[in-house]
């Protein structure tokens, strides 16, 4: 297979993952739920923040997609993946979470945003040097 196919590909795998992150985020791996008072935990803040930097992904990984400029390719990719580290980062040690360690939280929302941040940073760095390669011959 060309470089150019393998690109292409890795353009649409970054995609696909990006998509499963934010409906994940908003599904399976949504923080905890309301109180029975109704006001929110702790984490829904961070819910909320990690959403919003899933959608960014989603956005520019499918321009990413569309775009032929080696370039902007290495740009968003670059930024794609700093998005993505900040998202790790949100759950982490950025925004509280909620208190106790066996909550929702902690136990779903926190690994599987840490896992899909990681293979988006991984996809993101090989996409980088890829298009760094290509941009050589």
């Amino acid at each position: 297979m060309s470089d150019k196919k393998n690109i292409c590909v890795l353009d649409i795998i970054l995609c696909v993952i990006s998509v499963f992150f934010l409906v994940g985020i908003f599904t399976v791996f949504h923080p905890c739920g309301p109180k029975d008072d109704g006001t929110w935990m702790a984490c829904h803040n961070a819910g909320n923040v990690v959403k919003i930097f899933a959608a960014l992904l989603v956005i520019f990984s499918a321009v990413q997609v569309f775009i032929k400029n080696k370039f902007a390719k290495i740009t968003l990719s670059g930024i794609s993946a700093v998005i993505a580290f900040i998202s790790a980062l949100i759950p982490t040690c950025i925004m509280k979470l909620c208190m106790m360690k066996t909550m929702r939280c902690h136990a779903v929302m926190k690994p599987a945003v840490v896992i899909f941040s990681i293979l988006i940073i991984i996809l993101c760095l090989v996409d980088i040097f890829m298009q760094a390669k290509k941009s050589k011959k």
